[in-house]
């Protein structure tokens, strides 16, 4: 394997050797890293309002926890080609969570159980679950001509819902069980799909992709650390799946140069010839009906040195009959014109003629030629017989195609030399015999041309957009810049440079309302821009100026959180997409809310502001945060309160924008409350609080109260309580204080509410 980019030109000698398609039809190289942007501005421009995944309310158990999510909400998955080997590729999946309600819980029961954490999602703060899957499995699958992703095939699932590694992997493969329990229309995501027509060349029917990295790429000290290009190798239509070669194997190379092309096709030498070849002899009787084969014109391959040839089948002619042309005043009556086409027999040996397809010097040789050419005409004159012309000729009319390349098609065109009029014993006149040869140059070019024909059908759309389709969705996803034919057929060029040659920075952006934000973008044009909804509707896109400033609508249509607004950025030919996420409000902070038992920490705050900026804290109790290498901060509680419990309003502050979450610090607890769901009517808004372990002896004094959050308690006994929650809550929480005071010493426990009460609904 080579350890240094190789251009086209270097690369030939090896492809002249054998066919490099590891006997695949066809294969497709490239570069990873544009490829990955590619696949980003086309999730872009295609993103829309149905591009959301079925909402998830459902229960999992965590690492000694139960985590809840309620209306929880991804949107499309992004896909994005990762780093690896030949032997272990894999793909990432990335779905960015955008609303609900995450709750964490401890206890015994789904029903039974103690409220420890709030979070609340937004589209710009909020979880992501990742997955991978191995290319070797095939998670890229054709579907009805679709190439589709289906999340049930994500492997080593993560939901970043807590710090905690354990717990993330926990939920990461509960939402994956989520997308397996989901019809396939939720999880099938179509990334591209493919154009083609039942008549065309290129008709892919099953793929595997491989990653490759560059030369020297896997060096983390080499200046092209992290390059590399994603394979793909396809089976056509009836097609065959061939072998993959392996990390170190000698019979590959890299395909790709950085300053020379970023995308390579190779469509084998044996599919190119069998297929156009093949299709055109046997069209041969289509296009000449009842005058035509006597016999079928079945194409035979055989391999002639490392490539292959093919050639007819079977011995077989094309005969015409009893046709008139008048030429100068002479009338041509022919009796029988008949060229054979017999190629390679039973025997194998080559009988009387050729008609045979190879590949020499960049060009698709078509080869006819045979040892006998017939022909027989009556020259007549005003009705009368002048003379009669017979014949039997050698003849060649072997034929190159060379290749063109218009937009994503290569067309290969063939080349006709002039007839050459046999030379034959007759008594014509001069002018009898110029008007034979005139006509007999016509009737063979108009064979000659209708022969072509059958195989110029095929060999006129050799459509490469098929093949890049498998990937990008683009209707011109490759510039190709040429094309070389040593053995199979190899077609270079760049990946959509009208995607690829200017970019807008950053691809993704959120604002607030009536903020702004200022694009910046590669390149000497200045583009020009244009705003379209992505997801949402209403009279007020915002706007964007000439310089890239976008400004924010004032206000979003209720009940929108959110809208999304896509910015088309144009550059002569070029194109960028960048996503706007339009926010209701410009700051997030979770956890919203937990609770700090005694002897415990708070988990990490983690602060998302709109444009990015850093998040500052401020405690109500004087707490202190510490910033670490995540950007999330800890929570180092005051070193005292009064009381035995505070909540710590917190503000989390960026710019103008600021939002509250809330810390609930204990000092001493004894009893752990639990909410019992099983008993609560939510449906009137009564949430009953219990302990699940009896005590021995009933408290001298026991008292119930509400913390925070508002509402009302009604009490039985000390050891259950039902809590009736206010229609509307001041706070995203009711805090639900027992006190126990035996013979002077008091002993507590607290119970979390979140609000709105429906949070606490189990799915059903």
């Amino acid at each position: 394997m080579s350890t240094t980019y190789q251009t086209i030109d270097q690369l030939l000698p090896w492809f002249r050797e054998r066919s490099r398609t590891f006997g695949w039809d066809a294969i497709m190289a490239l570069d990873r890293d544009q490829s990955n942007h590619v696949l980003t501005q086309e999730y872009i421009k295609r993103f829309g309002t149905g591009d959301y995944v079925q909402p998830i309310s459902q229960v999992t158990e965590g690492t000694g926890n139960f985590q809840q999510l309620v209306g929880y909400r991804f949107d499309k998955p992004r896909v994005s080609f990762e780093a690896a080997s030949l032997d272990d590729g894999r793909i990432n999946v990335t779905l960015r969570a955008v609303g609900g309600t995450y709750l964490l819980w401890t206890g015994v029961s789904l029903n039974t159980a103690a409220l420890t954490r709030i979070d609340k999602i937004d589209p710009f703060a909020g979880h992501t679950y990742t997955a991978t899957s191995e290319l070797k499995d095939n998670p890229l699958q054709l579907h009805d001509r679709q190439v589709v992703l289906d999340l049930k095939d994500g492997q080593d699932p993560k939901l970043d819902s807590t710090e905690f590694p354990a717990e993330q992997t926990v939920t990461g493969q509960f939402i994956l069980e989520q997308f397996k329990a989901m019809s396939d229309s939720q999880t099938r995501f179509e990334l591209s799909r493919l154009r083609y027509n039942d008549n065309d060349l290129i008709q892919p029917e099953s793929l595997r992709i491989r990653t490759q990295a560059a030369p020297g790429a896997k060096l983390a000290t080499s200046t092209n650390s992290g390059d590399g290009a994603v394979l793909v190798f396809v089976a056509m239509k009836g097609g065959s799946v061939g072998t993959l070669p392996t990390e170190g194997s000698s019979d590959w190379r890299y395909l790709l140069d950085p300053a020379s092309h970023s995308a390579l096709l190779v469509i084998a030498n044996k599919f190119l010839l069998n297929s156009i070849a093949g299709q055109g002899m046997r069209s041969l009787q289509r296009i000449n009906g009842a005058n035509g084969t006597r016999d079928a014109f079945e194409p035979h391959v055989d391999k002639v040195g490392e490539f292959y040839r093919v050639g007819m089948q079977d011995e077989a002619w094309w005969q015409s009959e009893g046709v008139e042309d008048q030429e100068a005043g002479f009338n041509v009556s022919w009796v029988i014109i008949a060229f054979p086409f017999n190629v390679q027999g039973a025997s194998d040996r080559w009988l009387l003629g050729q008609l045979e397809f190879h590949v020499t010097g960049d060009v698709l040789q078509m080869k006819w030629a045979g040892q006998t050419f017939q022909f027989k005409a009556n020259i007549r004159e005003n009705g009368a017989l002048r003379g009669i012309v017979s014949g039997k000729s050698s003849f060649d009319y072997s034929t190159p195609f060379r290749m063109t390349i218009e937009g994503s098609t290569i067309s290969f065109q063939p080349e006709l030399a002039p007839v050459q009029v046999p030379s034959v014993d007759h008594s014509l006149t001069p002018e009898q015999w110029n008007a034979f040869k005139a006509a007999f140059a016509s009737r063979v070019e108009d064979i000659r041309r209708s022969t072509a024909s059958a195989f110029t059908g095929a060999l006129a759309n050799v459509n490469t957009a098929h093949l890049s389709n498998l990937l990008f969705s683009s209707d011109v996803p490759l510039a190709l810049k040429g094309a070389k034919m040593p053995g199979d057929l190899i077609i270079y060029g760049d990946i959509s440079p009208e995607l690829t040659s200017f970019t807008l920075t950053p691809s993704e952006v959120s604002v607030m309302v009536g903020g702004n934000h200022t694009f910046t973008w590669s390149g000497n044009i200045k583009p020009t821009f244009t705003l379209e909804w992505a997801d949402g509707e209403g009279s007020d896109l915002g706007s964007i100026d000439a310089n890239g400033k976008y400004t924010a609508p004032a206000t979003l249509a209720a009940p929108r959180d959110f809208v999304r607004v896509r910015v088309v950025a144009k550059a002569g030919s070029a194109t960028s997409y960048a996503l706007l996420t339009v926010a209701a409000r410009g700051i997030n902070a979770n956890p919203l809310v937990q609770i700090v038992r005694p002897g415990a920490t708070a988990q990490p705050l983690r602060g998302a502001a709109l444009g990015g900026g850093k998040v500052s804290w401020q405690s109500s109790l004087g707490a202190t945060f510490t910033e670490q290498a995540d950007g999330s901060f800890t929570y180092t509680p005051p070193a005292s309160f009064e009381g035995n419990v505070a909540v710590d309003e917190i503000t989390a502050s960026n710019g103008g924008h600021s939002t509250k979450c809330y810390v609930v610090n204990i000092q001493t607890e004894l009893f752990t409350l639990y909410i019992d769901r099983a008993g609560s009517d939510l449906g009137k808004r009564q949430i009953k609080v219990v302990l699940p372990s009896a005590i021995a002896r009933a408290p001298d004094e026991y008292g119930w109260s509400v913390i925070a959050g508002g509402g009302s308690i009604t009490a039985s006994d000390w050891e259950d309580m039902t809590y009736q929650a206010p229609a509307t809550g001041s706070l995203p929480f009711a805090l639900i204080e027992l006190l126990e005071e035996v013979r002077g010493r008091k002993s507590y426990g607290y119970a979390l509410i979140p609000q709105p009460v429906e949070l606490l609904a189990l799915p059903a």
